[in-house]
């Protein structure tokens, strides 16, 4: 596994200690939310570039 996978899963586990199951599912859907929603920025930010070229596409 890779130092990034690593790191993402030890805090997956220390966010989860001693929170119940409800709260656990809420930290995860909220963490997709957020993923989610950094992708869509990304995506916009990329589509509204200029290309690298400078040209129109």
């Amino acid at each position: 596994m890779d130092g990034a996978v690593l790191g993402v899963s030890a805090l997956a586990l220390a966010l989860a200690e001693g929170r119940t199951q409800d709260e656990v599912i809420l930290l995860g859907a909220m963490f997709t939310q957020l993923g989610d929603t950094l992708a869509t920025i990304a995506a916009l930010r990329d589509r509204n570039s200029p290309p690298p070229d400078g040209g129109t596409g």
